[in-house]
């Protein structure tokens, strides 16, 4: 496992892939706040309708106030679609489960899930809980060790200048952009492209037998995990918080 601290660098200079005509605008859901929930005409439009389903369309199924989606996106290699990044702006009181960034369709937070998902399925969280505002990333596909969990990174969000943060998902790579004081922000970068502990979205096969054949989607729960959201009351694993979601494809 790699983790390179890549400094302060400015703003992003947003860059769009093949896979969307460059003129093509970024995706927005808008989740709380006034207008909520909302989301852009380039999500509904052709060139993004290719690539991103809104598996559990905006709702605030838990009454709370703030809205949920279930998003899932196909990135395609051949066409410069090989990362996605995820731009995110909290509200003033998160709480709970906010983002959860996962290989499967399953994923239900702390990298939990059933046993048919990806070999290699690896998740994100951003949560608030008893310890704070923190990301955390998961991965279950630990060799030798069929089901076990391993916490990669815990990051403490808690002192952040600004609500916001931006995830780059690729082959085998997390980037995570957080604001700095002053201005500009700060990259950080998670590779094991020879442990294969990350996303596995370049098509590999799967060695181990009875699992789930690999795909190019990863699939990103707002104020919620991606799947089992509705268990018991005392389990549900939802969350408050999250005002703002951008997607955008990068090459």
């Amino acid at each position: 496992m790699v983790l390179a601290l890549l400094g302060a660098l400015p703003a992003a200079v947003p860059v769009l892939g093949q896979c969307l005509p460059a003129e093509a605008p970024d995706c927005v859901l808008l989740l709380e706040g006034e207008g909520a929930p909302a989301r852009s005409a380039a999500c509904v439009s052709e060139a993004w309708a290719r690539h991103l389903k809104l598996q559990q369309p905006l709702a605030d199924r838990n009454g709370d106030g703030s809205h949920e989606a279930v998003v899932s996106l196909d990135l395609d290699l051949t066409k410069g679609c090989a990362r996605v990044r995820l731009e995110l702006e909290l509200g003033d009181d998160p709480t709970r489960f906010l983002v959860d960034l996962g290989d499967s369709i399953r994923n239900d937070g702390h990298s939990g899930g059933p046993v048919d998902r990806p070999d290699h399925c690896a998740e994100v969280q951003v949560d608030r809980f008893q310890d704070g505002l923190r990301l955390r990333v998961y991965s279950d596909d630990i060799p030798g060790a069929w089901g076990a969990v391993e916490e990669l990174l815990v990051l403490d969000l808690d002192d952040l200048p600004r609500p916001s943060l931006a995830l780059e998902v690729s082959d085998q790579q997390l980037v995570i952009e957080l604001p700095v004081k002053g201005g500009g922000t700060r990259r950080m970068r998670l590779r094991t492209p020879v442990a294969g502990l990350l996303f596995s979205l370049s098509g590999q096969p799967v060695p181990r037998a009875g699992a789930a054949p690999p795909d190019r989607r990863v699939h990103v729960g707002l104020n919620r995990v991606i799947a089992k959201a509705t268990d018991a009351p005392e389990r549900a694993r939802f969350g408050r918080g999250l005002r703002r979601a951008t997607f955008r494809f990068l090459p």
